[in-house]
């Protein structure tokens, strides 16, 4: 399963990370994204999936690259690309809370292993 996710990072330096509200991951916290459907776009999913989960519009500026990962239950490739925005989400619908965080404070939030692995990709 291909999967993007964006690392969005606001005017003041933060990223925006959310606490997974449902499934196997629940209570971990990512870097918000969603599913590619077939024959979609990798930008255009991460833009659609902005949308429908935060209400939040940003701009893409690069793709910072690919990890595979397997989970007990799925193997995914996640797809991190860099974001910006000035605006804030207006919508929570698949995460209970959302937080904007430094490269610093996030190794203090339980973030899902394949994340963690986009960011060992952003520290570097």
């Amino acid at each position: 399963m291909r999967v993007v996710a964006a690392i969005i990072k606001n005017p003041g330096g933060k990223f925006l990370i959310g606490k997974r509200r449902s499934g196997p991951r629940k209570g971990r916290w990512e870097f918000p994204g969603g599913k590619v459907k077939p024959g979609e776009d990798e930008r255009e999913t991460l833009i659609r999936e902005l949308m429908e989960e935060l209400s939040l519009k940003v701009d893409i500026e690069e793709k910072l690259g690919e990890v595979n990962f397997s989970y007990p239950d799925l193997s995914i490739t996640l797809i991190g690309y860099l974001c910006s925005t000035s605006s804030q989400p207006k919508l929570l619908k698949d995460h209970s809370s959302l937080a904007w965080v430094s490269l610093e404070e996030i190794d203090n939030y339980d973030l899902c292993e394949a994340d963690r692995e986009l960011l060992k990709l952003l520290k570097h």
